[in-house]
């Protein structure tokens, strides 16, 4: 019954599991401070991390800012070197993303590429894709799936499914299925969700050939 408080024949003091943690020689003091301590450092972290985001936020909207103001040119592109740093993917994501113009955002996109004289990430190349869907241009399509074959990356699941969804949504069935057919030009499958959309909708249509090209492409 008293086994589990005894140690060395006499009363332990602290109950067993909390006598572990000061089994080193440090006091129950110094435990509580490095507790204080970590939360502390833990707060400064959120903190560090709020004020980065917050900075970001602000950067983004700065850039878009300057974009707006347009057209393309030496003068712009000078107002874009005064933000000092290299832009980095977060950065550029983030401009891509609240811009509403494809061509603006190819711009920057090249822009950047030539600043920073590297190839673009994933993450970036799906920022257009996804502008490509929200406006429904898809002038550029083939060009930018070409330089993702290239690159050795493809669109996400979700960029895939978007790309033919805003076709369908427009009643652009002809174009969605385009769309299905360029990815797969450049060695892409679309995500099955996409299929599936693209089939329904082209079944209510009784677009009967395109819907069996694609179940065959499916299988």
């Amino acid at each position: 019954m008293f086994r589990s408080v005894l140690k060395c024949g006499k009363i332990d003091p602290l109950p067993c599991k909390f006598s572990s943690s000061f089994s080193n020689g440090s006091s129950p003091e110094m435990y509580g401070k490095a507790k204080v301590n970590s939360f502390m450092d833990d707060t400064t972290h959120s903190q560090d991390n709020a004020m980065k985001s917050e900075g970001m936020r602000k950067t983004v909207h700065d850039v878009c800012q300057v974009l707006d103001t347009g057209p393309w040119g030496p003068s712009l592109e000078d107002a874009l070197d005064t933000f000092g740093e290299m832009p980095q993917p977060e950065l550029v994501v983030g401009v891509i993303r609240r811009l509403k113009d494809v061509k603006v955002a190819l711009q920057y996109f090249r822009w950047v590429e030539r600043k920073t004289e590297q190839l673009h990430c994933p993450e970036v190349y799906d920022a257009i894709l996804m502008l490509m869907a929200r406006t429904r241009n898809l002038d550029y399509l083939e060009q930018i799936l070409e330089e993702m074959n290239m690159a050795g990356f493809g669109p996400s699941n979700n960029t895939c499914i978007e790309l033919v969804a805003s076709s369908v949504k427009s009643q652009k069935l002809r174009e969605a299925f385009g769309v299905s057919e360029t990815m797969r030009k450049f060695k892409f499958r679309s995500a099955y969700s996409a299929y599936t959309t693209l089939i329904g909708a082209l079944s209510a249509a009784h677009e009967a050939d395109l819907m069996l090209t694609l179940l065959h492409q499916m299988q």
